[in-house]
């Protein structure tokens, strides 16, 4: 079921995440545990319903290769633009309904942008 940036941010505590798959690769949203899924062009589906304080958010894809690179190297983190501000309307929801909630990551880059953007739009 697709949801609005409103409903991910009636928790309190989200944590966000990546399927750690390259970008252009198929991933099944149903296959995902968490109870939301950001798709590679920032649609929001619901996995699971979230009744607790606290929400799993998954992006799918977050790495990234150069495709005519002459030396291969690790993928780097990726989110398409659409996931940015779809990640950025949920944190100003979540600003707007509190000043308390808490947000992380298991992936540092997308840890760092998640407590900036939801610092910044707190004030």
């Amino acid at each position: 079921m697709i949801v609005g940036p409103n409903k991910v941010s009636q928790s309190n505590e989200l944590t966000f995440s990546t399927t750690n798959t390259l970008r252009n690769e198929s991933v099944d949203v149903g296959s995902i545990d968490a109870n939301y899924v950001i798709s590679i062009d920032g649609v929001i589906n619901e996995n699971k319903s979230n009744a607790g304080a606290s929400a799993t958010i998954v992006l799918i894809g977050g790495n990234d290769t150069f495709v005519a690179e002459k030396q291969p190297r690790e993928p780097m983190f990726y989110m398409t633009v659409r996931q940015k501000l779809t990640i950025y309307a949920i944190l100003k929801s979540l600003a707007a309904r509190t000043d308390a909630g808490i947000v992380s990551s298991d992936v540092p880059i997308l840890d760092t942008i998640v407590k900036a953007t939801y610092t910044n739009f707190r004030g």
